[in-house]
């Protein structure tokens, strides 16, 4: 099994870099460092008589690469509570090979993990760009294996994050024990699915509840000034 980890990160080595390497320890890896490319945006063409036109960086090179691997690990640091650009670009240009009927069948023959790191309650605030890269993955028929969800700002910082830490040693140790793509998902579970996510649900419960004590105090201001009136009448 061949890993094609792409790191998003802007500063290197920081968290998210941190579980990736964890996670890829003595395994067969290419570690592609996008702060290290040139990867320009999409321009939508589309729909222009002549198509996309080539972009001369370093994008086309990176997918060759990417499409000879079987797993692929998106390490992304939460900015502003979304992906890096260039993780954005570079996930955006994909678009330019749809005409290629063979790009959208061998990404479905590959598998996906997901790192994410943050300072600011990520295991929450990062599930937005959880859910986008899982929507992107089921676009693509990509197998969508697993995540790792780590706290940390300060460089270093996601070691004293002893979930995101078991995790990521977990996972290096069941892509050790696999000689070949893992074929049952089941085995690591994702975690996301089309349902809606149970924080939102709880969220909106709290919401719920918020308004419901809002009407009951609205009900108590109500009878305290009936009382009130109904005192001065008499």
């Amino acid at each position: 099994m061949r890993i094609f980890a792409l790191y998003g990160s802007t500063r290197g080595k920081g968290n998210s870099d941190l579980l990736t390497d964890m996670i890829t320890d003595g395994l067969d890896c290419t570690r592609v460092h996008l702060k290290d490319y040139n990867i320009l945006p999409i321009r939508d063409q589309r729909y222009d008589p002549g198509g996309f036109q080539p972009i001369d960086d370093d994008h086309p090179q990176l997918v060759k690469q990417m499409l000879n691997h079987d797993l692929l690990l998106f390490a992304t640091p939460l900015y502003w509570y979304g992906m890096p650009g260039s993780v954005k670009n570079f996930i955006d240009r994909w678009t330019m090979y749809f005409d290629d009927n063979t790009f959208k069948e061998r990404m479905a023959e590959k598998e996906a993990l997901v790192v994410i790191t943050g300072g600011d309650n990520p295991r929450l605030k990062g599930m937005g760009v959880l859910q986008q890269l899982y929507w992107i993955f089921d676009f693509l028929g990509i197998t969508f294996i697993d995540y790792v969800i780590g706290q940390g700002n300060i460089q270093g910082e996601v070691r004293q994050d002893f979930e995101a830490m078991s995790k990521a040693e977990h996972l290096n140790h069941i892509l050790r024990t696999k000689s070949r793509t893992i074929t049952q998902p089941a085995s690591i579970p994702p975690m996301v699915s089309k349902h809606t996510p149970e924080y939102i649900t709880t969220k909106e419960k709290t919401e719920d509840a918020v308004n419901v004590g809002r009407e009951e105090k609205r009900n108590r201001v109500r009878e305290l000034l009936k009382r009130r009136i109904n005192g001065k009448r008499s």
